[in-house]
């Protein structure tokens, strides 16, 4: 019994004097020498921060150019406005007109990465200005953009007059953010109805069987 005391005793003298030693070590010694640690560090989080600017900036062209060659982007006339590209063995048509892009028959594409990959390519070459025409539209409400056409798409019945007009996506400032029923609205001329979910839905339930 007294061996154990002796040993805790023990145990708590170590622990006691590594850590007076800690805080004698890390206490400054004076006003110059805090400031010289404090400076030091400063322009090591600067170097820090510029070396891993260098190397995103780096990795972002890399990026570029492996998304432009992922699709095959390319200027149909040099006039910097009409562009193809490749996705899934077919050839698509995006046109660029001011803050504007279109891409034709996107309904057929509905992978959200690939999505992604081709909104990417498009906005590196012309950026298209957000709803408050001081900030610029990104990839993620693009595509969510994208995803809520082809909903409508699919939503629309094929003998729907309105089914052509959601069957190519355009990216432009206003419709940055809307929902799918503003959407739907802009689309077809009309408000959505629970009808129009449940006959979508029992339409796609047929096609998968």
């Amino acid at each position: 019994m007294k061996k154990k005391s002796f040993v805790l005793i023990g145990v708590v003298f170590a622990v006691s004097i590594v850590a007076v030693g800690a805080v004698i070590w890390w206490f400054p010694k004076g006003e110059n020498e805090t400031s010289n640690v404090i400076v030091n560090e400063n322009k090591s989080i600067n170097t820090t921060a510029e070396n891993t600017v260098k190397v995103q900036s780096s990795n972002t062209s890399e990026e570029k150019n492996q998304t432009v060659k992922k699709i095959e982007l390319h200027d149909l006339d040099g006039q910097n406005t009409n562009f193809s590209f490749q996705y899934n063995g077919k050839t698509y048509t995006a046109k660029y007109t001011k803050d504007n892009w279109k891409i034709v028959d996107s309904y057929t594409i509905n992978k959200k990465e690939d999505m992604e990959v081709i909104c990417e390519a498009l906005i590196d070459i012309h950026p298209v200005h957000g709803k408050d025409m001081v900030s610029y539209r990104t990839v993620d409400d693009m595509v969510t953009e994208w995803e809520l056409h082809n909903y409508i798409y699919n939503m629309l019945p094929e003998d729907s007059r309105w089914k052509n007009n959601a069957k190519d996506v355009d990216f432009n400032p206003q419709d940055q953010g809307l929902s799918l029923e503003e959407m739907y609205k802009i689309r077809t001329g009309r408000k959505i109805s629970l009808e129009d979910v449940m006959k979508t839905i029992r339409r796609k339930s047929t096609e998968f069987r």
